[in-house]
C-alpha cells in the first residue's frame, strides 16, 4: 500500500517537474509555506534566495492591485462560496518586471471546527498569454478608432432573411439615429440614385450564383439629404457549397474624392495657365535642364520647344549674371531660402541680349526632398532700356549741371526744401551743396524786404510762408521770370534772372520746383550805360530836330523869295524870261523847295517822338485808301481784290498807315504794264503777334538783281518816269519802322510785285 502511495506521490510530482508548474503548500494555521524550485524560477531567483523574501515580505512580490483582487477570491474559498480559487496576478520579478501568473489554489484539509489547515496550489507563467490578450485588445481598440478615423464601416447581409446589420461608423456614414436599426427594403432611400440600385442587385447576384466579391463607388443620399461619396465592398461566405450572407466595408470618401475633383481642377488650371500664360513659365530639373516649358518662354528667347529642351538654363544665361543665379540656386536646394528673385540676361537665339525677371520657387516631396525648379520668367528688355537710356540722361544733366558754373539750378520738392545745389550756384552764392541740400529752401538767398513785397500780386492770405510767395504765380506748365537781388554767402547782393518752374510727374502732378538764375550785374551795368547814351541821343536827336527846322524854314524861306523875285521879274520884264538861263533859274528854284518838303517829312517821320498811336482797322484804311484813289482806279481800268477780315486791327499811327497804303497802291496804278489789264490784290492776315499786309500786282515789277540793294534808298528811281522823285518808298519803309514793323519785296520784271508787310497787333 505504502509503495503505491510512493508511486502515486512520485508519479505526481514528475508530472509537475515536466508541466513546469511551481506550486505551493501554505499551512494556515501555522502560517508555514512550500514551494518549489520550478516556483522560485518563476520569478528568477533559485528556492534558497526567495524564501527569505517570501517569509518576510511576500506581500511586496504582488502588484497592489491583485493583492487584492487575490485577497478576495481567497476569501470566497474559506467562507465554502467556491469549491476552490483561482485569479491571475502579476508578481514582481528579480529583474524588476512583472510576471503575469495563473495562481490556482484548494483546501485539501480542515481541522475539527472546520478551519482550514492545508492549502495546495500552483503557479503557472502566463506572460506570453496576458501579452497576447494585451496585444489583441489593444488591436481591436486601434481597428476601431481607425475605422471611426478612416471612417469605414462594417455591414452584413443575411441572404437567408434578407437582413442586413451594421455598425455604429456605417450608420454614421448613413446619418441615421443611434437607434436606427436597417431594413433590406428601406435601403432604396439611400441609393436610388440613377442606375446605383441595378449595380448593387447586380453585384449581390454575382457574389451569391458566382461567389464573386465587388468594390464600386458612387453616391448616396443620407437620411438628411445630403448628397456623399462612398465606397462599398462586399465580399461572399458560403455554407455547404451555397452563399448565405455578404460582409462588407463601407467607407466614407466624400472628402476624398471632393480632393481628388478639386485638385484635378486646380492640375487642369495649372496646365491652362502654364500654356497659355503671357509671361515665360518652366519647369526645370535640379542639374537646370528645361523640363517643361510653354510658348511665351520659347517666343521670348527665340527657340522651339524641342531646341530648348535640349539645354540648360546655364547654356543661355548671360555670363556676369550666372554666378548670382548658381548661388540662389544652392540657397533653394540647402533650405536657406524658399524663393528668389533676380534681374537676369539670357541670349536669344539670335545672339541678342534678352533682360528677364526671373522667380524661381522648388517642389519638395512630401519627406522634403527636391524634386525641380519652377520658374516664371518676364520680358522687362524695354524697362531695362528705359533704365539704362535713363541713367544715361541723369548722367549727362548731372554732366551738364556741374559744367554749368555761371548758371545756378536749384530744384526742390513742394515744401521747398533743396534737393538739388548745382556747381554754377555753389560758384554764385558761395555755399556748398552739403551746406544746403535737404536743410534749406531758396529763401536764404532773397532778401526779406523784397519778398514781403510780392505780397500785393496774391489776392488771398492763403500762402504764407516765404517760399510760397516765391512760387504761388507758378500753375502747372507756367513758369515765372523775374530779376532779384541775391544775398551771397558772404552778405553780399548781385543782380540775377531767376526763371521758377513747375516739376510734375509723369501724371502731370507737381511734385517740386525749378529755380534757373544767373548773374545779370554786368548787364545791368551795361543797361546804365546804354540808358545814358540813350538819353543822351535823345537831346542831340531833338537838338538835330531843331536844327533841321531851322534850316528848313530859313532855306524854304530864302528859296521862296528866289521863286516871288522870279516871278515878279517875268511879269515885269518879260524879255527877261527869253533869257535861255531864265527857264533853268525858276526851275532850280522849284526843285529847291520841292527837295526841303521832302528832307522836312523825313525828319519828322525819323525823329517824331509822337505818333499818337492807337487801334486801327486795316478793312476799314484800305477801303478809304481806295476811296481816295477811285478816279485813278477807274481811269486806269484796275481790278481790285480784297481778302480782310473785319476784325484785324494794328497798334499804331492813323496818318502813317494811310500814307504807306496810298504809297503802295498809287505806286501799282503808275508802274502798270501797258501789256495786260492792272489788278491789285490786298489781303491780310494775323501771325502771332503781327497782322502781315501783302499788297500784289501784275505791273511793270522790278529787277531786284539789278536794284534790290537799293529798293528804299532815298533818290532812288527804278522806271524813267518823269515824275518819279525816288522818295516814297523811303517814306514808307520810315514809316512802318517807326510803328515797329518790317517790310519786304518779291518782285520780276514784267510779271509783278508784291510787298510784304507786318505791322504789330492790336490784341497782344
Amino acid at each position: 500500500m505504502k509503495v503505491d502511495l510512493q508511486e502515486r506521490i512520485d508519479r505526481l510530482e514528475n508530472i509537475i517537474r515536466a508541466s513546469e508548474l511551481g506550486t505551493w503548500e501554505w499551512n494556515y494555521q501555522t502560517d508555514e509555506v512550500i514551494y518549489n524550485e520550478h516556483w522560485a524560477a518563476i520569478l528568477g531567483y533559485s528556492l534558497e534566495e526567495l524564501m527569505p523574501i517570501v517569509k518576510d515580505r511576500w506581500q511586496k512580490l504582488i502588484y497592489p492591485d491583485d493583492l487584492i483582487s487575490s485577497s478576495a477570491a481567497l476569501d470566497d474559498h474559506f467562507n465554502r462560496k467556491t469549491g476552490s480559487y483561482q485569479c491571475e496576478v502579476r508578481l514582481r520579478h528579480k529583474s524588476g518586471h512583472w510576471v503575469w501568473v495563473l495562481d490556482k489554489g484548494k483546501i485539501v484539509s480542515r481541522n475539527s471546527d472546520g478551519i482550514p489547515e492545508w492549502i495546495m496550489g500552483s503557479h503557472q507563467d502566463i506572460s506570453d498569454r496576458k501579452r497576447s490578450e494585451l496585444l489583441l485588445e489593444q488591436h481591436k481598440e486601434l481597428l476601431q478608432i481607425t475605422k471611426q478615423a478612416a471612417l469605414i464601416g462594417s455591414w452584413e447581409l443575411d441572404l437567408r432573411l434578407m437582413k442586413i446589420t451594421w455598425d455604429d461608423v456605417t450608420g454614421s456614414i448613413h446619418q441615421t439615429p443611434a437607434n436606427y436599426i436597417p431594413e433590406f427594403r428601406d435601403l432604396k432611400k439611400f441609393y436610388s440614385g440613377t442606375g446605383i440600385a441595378l449595380q448593387i442587385v447586380t453585384a449581390i447576384n454575382k457574389a451569391k450564383k458566382v461567389a464573386q466579391s465587388f468594390d464600386m463607388e458612387f453616391q448616396i443620399l443620407t437620411q438628411e439629404g445630403i448628397l456623399k461619396w462612398v465606397r462599398l465592398i462586399g465580399v461572399p461566405f458560403n455554407e455547404n457549397k451555397k452563399c448565405t450572407r455578404i460582409s462588407g466595408l463601407i467607407q466614407d470618401i466624400d472628402q476624398k474624392n471632393k480632393m481628388i475633383g478639386a485638385l484635378a481642377l486646380q492640375e487642369q488650371q495649372f496646365r491652362q495657365t502654364f500654356k497659355h500664360a503671357a509671361n515665360g513659365m518652366a519647369l526645370l530639373s535640379l542639374s537646370g535642364n528645361w523640363l517643361r516649358v510653354n510658348e511665351s518662354l520659347c517666343d521670348l528667347l527665340g527657340y522651339s520647344q524641342e531646341e530648348l529642351l535640349k539645354l540648360t538654363f546655364q547654356d543661355i544665361t548671360y555670363k556676369d549674371d550666372l554666378d548670382e543665379d548658381l548661388g540662389l540656386v544652392r540657397e533653394l536646394l540647402d533650405g536657406r531660402i524658399k524663393n528668389y528673385n533676380m534681374e537676369k540676361r539670357y541670349f536669344h537665339k539670335n545672339g541678342s541680349i534678352v533682360w528677364a525677371l526671373l522667380s524661381v520657387s522648388m517642389v519638395r516631396s512630401d519627406q522634403g526632398e527636391p524634386l525641380h525648379f519652377i520658374s516664371q520668367i518676364n520680358n522687362i528688355t524695354e524697362r531695362k532700356l528705359l533704365e539704362l537710356r535713363l541713367q544715361k540722361t541723369n548722367d549727362r544733366l548731372k554732366a551738364i549741371l556741374d559744367a554749368s558754373t555761371q548758371v545756378g539750378v536749384v530744384e526742390t520738392g513742394l515744401d521747398g526744401t533743396i534737393q538739388i545745389f548745382n556747381k554754377g550756384a555753389q560758384n554764385l552764392l558761395g555755399y556748398s551743396e552739403a551746406e544746403l541740400v535737404g536743410r534749406n529752401t531758396p529763401e536764404i538767398f532773397y532778401p526779406q524786404e523784397k519778398i514781403k513785397e510780392r505780397d500785393v500780386t496774391f489776392k488771398s492770405n492763403t500762402i504764407s510762408s516765404g517760399f510760397g510767395r516765391l512760387v504761388g504765380v507758378v500753375k502747372g506748365a507756367n513758369f515765372d521770370t523775374r530779376e532779384w537781388k541775391y544775398i551771397r554767402k558772404d552778405k553780399s547782393q548781385f543782380s540775377v534772372s531767376v526763371t521758377v518752374t513747375s516739376i510734375q510727374d509723369y501724371l502731370g502732378s507737381p511734385k517740386g520746383y525749378l529755380f534757373v538764375f544767373f548773374d545779370i550785374s554786368q548787364l545791368k551795368e551795361a543797361e546804365m550805360n546804354v540808358k545814358s547814351l540813350l538819353e543822351m541821343a535823345q537831346h542831340q536827336n531833338r537838338r538835330l530836330l531843331d536844327f533841321a527846322n531851322i534850316v528848313s524854314h530859313n532855306l524854304r524861306s530864302n528859296a521862296g523869295n528866289i521863286t516871288m523875285l522870279l516871278a515878279l521879274l517875268r511879269d515885269e520884264f518879260p524879255q527877261s524870261a527869253d533869257n535861255e538861263y531864265f527857264p533853268m533859274l525858276e526851275q532850280s528854284a522849284n526843285n529847291l523847295l520841292s527837295t526841303i518838303g521832302n528832307l522836312k517829312d523825313i525828319v519828322s517821320v525819323n525823329f517824331s517822338t509822337e505818333k499818337n498811336a492807337s487801334r486801327l482797322n486795316i478793312l476799314k484804311f484800305v477801303e478809304q485808301c481806295l476811296g481816295n484813289l477811285s478816279a485813278f482806279i477807274l481811269e486806269s481800268n484796275t481790278r481790285i481784290c480784297l481778302d480782310i477780315s473785319a476784325d484785324l486791327d494794328i497798334n499804331g499811327t492813323a496818318a502813317y498807315l494811310e500814307s504807306i497804303l496810298i504809297n503802295l497802291l498809287s505806286n501799282a496804278i503808275k508802274y502798270r504794264s501797258a501789256s495786260r489789264p492792272l489788278e491789285i490784290f490786298v489781303s491780310a492776315k494775323r501771325v502771332a503777334n503781327f497782322v502781315e499786309i501783302n499788297v500784289r500786282d501784275n505791273g511793270k515789277g522790278i529787277d531786284l538783281k539789278k536794284y534790290g540793294a537799293k529798293l528804299f534808298g532815298l533818290y532812288s528811281t527804278f522806271h524813267g518816269n518823269n515824275d518819279a522823285q525816288g522818295i516814297g518808298l523811303f517814306i514808307t519803309k520810315s514809316q512802318i519802322e517807326a510803328m515797329g514793323g518790317t517790310i519786304d519785296v518779291i518782285s520780276e520784271p514784267e510779271v509783278g510785285s508784291t510787298f510784304l508787310i507786318s505791322l504789330l497787333s492790336a490784341d497782344n
